[in-house]
């Protein structure tokens, strides 16, 4: 939020965003892109998914930089 701001619309953006789970497999596994949008700015969200990692895994791309995100759980 220091980056846009207070978040006004999240939306997916371009690029891979799926989730795949299947219920009594070996794990879950998905990537998601989305555009966040502030009243800052605009930034871009990358969550890559599996049933060894979690949210604490984001990046966030703002002004052409990217930057790990430390999310608590």
């Amino acid at each position: 939020m220091e980056r846009v701001g207070n978040i006004k619309f999240i939306a997916p953006y371009y690029g891979k965003n799926y989730l795949i789970y299947d219920l009594g497999s070996s794990g879950d596994d998905g990537e998601l892109n989305l555009e966040i949008i502030g009243d800052k700015g605009v930034g871009i969200a990358n969550l890559p998914y599996n049933q060894f990692t979690d949210a604490s895994s984001v990046k966030l791309t703002y002004h052409n930089k990217t930057e790990q995100l430390n999310c608590r759980n």
